[in-house]
């Protein structure tokens, strides 16, 4: 069974549809040959994104996304630390909905669980691929 939990940092943003969204994280985790047995998804500020970044991955810039792997194998258990105010400004500029730029760095997040990586021009083709498809198939 999973389990899938969702924190907020910011009191202006509320994740909403957590069962649909559990519900898409865990199809696009089988797809994709893997169990998602624990997730926590914690939306925060760019400041604690930031804090996070510095503190235990040594890097001193802004990020929307960065993930701890907590289990290795094909059972994903794993935390995805999303920067709600770096996703207000990406739907901002992309003409987006925040739910949509949410959704999208969440399964960016979730495919870096699974060993994707987005350090050459080749794999960020292929992690946009993934992420594309997977927010088409999104039911909420």
């Amino acid at each position: 069974m999973s389990s899938i939990n969702f924190f907020n940092e910011l009191p202006t943003y509320t994740f909403e549809n957590k069962t649909a969204w559990s519900e898409w994280l865990i199809a696009c985790a089988k797809e994709e040959g893997y169990d998602l047995s624990m997730l926590n998804i914690i939306g925060m500020s760019d400041e604690q994104l930031l804090q996070i970044n510095q503190e235990y991955l040594k890097h001193d810039t802004l990020t929307d996304v960065i993930t701890f792997p907590l289990s290795i194998g094909k059972e994903i258990e794993g935390e995805i630390y999303l920067s709600i105010e770096r996703a207000q400004e990406n739907a901002s500029q992309l003409a987006l909905a925040l739910q949509d730029e949410v959704c999208r760095l969440t399964i960016h997040g979730l495919l870096h669980l699974m060993g994707y990586t987005d350090k050459t021009p080749e794999d960020k083709a292929v992690m946009t691929s993934k992420e594309d498809y997977y927010l088409t198939s999104r039911t909420f």
